[in-house]
C-alpha cells in the first residue's frame, strides 16, 4: 500500500499530527507486516486485532511482536 492510496481529506487535523507521512517508514512497516505470519488477507493483525492499513500510519503505534517501533 502506498501513501498515495490513502485519502487524508476526511481526517480531523488533530489526528493528522499523529500520522506518518514518510514513505520510507511506511514501506519498512508494510514490508515487516507483509512477511508476518499474523497478518490476515484483509490486512488485520491476528495478535493485536488492528487494521494495519491504519495502525501502520500512526506514529505512536508499534508492532505487538516487535517487528517495527514507534517514530
Amino acid at each position: 500500500m502506498k501513501l498515495s492510496d490513502f485519502n487524508i481529506q476526511h481526517i480531523p487535523k488533530t489526528l493528522l499530527k499523529q500520522l506518518v507521512f514518510e514513505e520510507e517508514v511506511l514501506q519498512e512497516r508494510w514490508d515487516a507486516c507483509g512477511k508476518c505470519e499474523f497478518l490476515t488477507k484483509r490486512n488485520r493483525c491476528k495478535r493485536c486485532g488492528c487494521f494495519m492499513g491504519i495502525k501502520s500510519r500512526m506514529s505512536k503505534m508499534k508492532c505487538p511482536i516487535g517487528k517495527w517501533t514507534s517514530v
